[in-house]
């Protein structure tokens, strides 16, 4: 497996333009510098760059070498890049790490207010395994 590091200050600048569109707001659940790190540190990272710019991210956790299931815990698209395939792609190219390394299946969740996000995981054949108040939970499996 190909870990990308990247500096944590590039994760942690996309971070902060794509802040308010969880809800809540990322940065009141935790500090974006220690979360960049920690995805830096821990993840397996997809990343797409124009030139020194970090413009697209797709961090997954591949720990559970048990049940084999992976977690995507951040998929990021800077707003001025979104629309041309940057996010299927870094999702493509996860699930191809993924199952790669032997893993069964990836789960992830998703606000419902990210209605675009939620599209796009069901049109990669993603299945919807459980939802809250806030959030869906996704599954897909190899």
């Amino acid at each position: 497996m190909n870990k990308i590091e990247i500096n944590p200050s590039l994760i942690k600048e996309l971070l902060e333009k794509v802040d308010n569109e969880f809800q809540p707001r990322l940065s009141s659940k935790v500090n974006l510098t220690e979360y960049a790190c920690k995805l830096n540190d821990k993840a397996v990272l997809f990343v797409e760059l124009d030139k020194e710019i970090l413009i697209g991210l797709c961090a997954v956790y591949m720990s559970d070498r048990i049940q084999l299931q992976a977690y995507l815990s951040m998929l990021a698209v800077d707003p001025e890049y979104r629309g041309k395939g940057f996010a299927k792609k870094l999702i493509l190219d996860m699930e191809s790490t993924v199952r790669d390394n032997g893993f069964k299946t990836i789960r992830l969740e998703v606000y419902k207010t990210n209605e675009g996000a939620l599209s796009m995981y069901l049109k990669l054949n993603y299945i919807i395994i459980d939802s809250t108040e806030n959030s869906i939970f996704l599954q897909k499996e190899f």
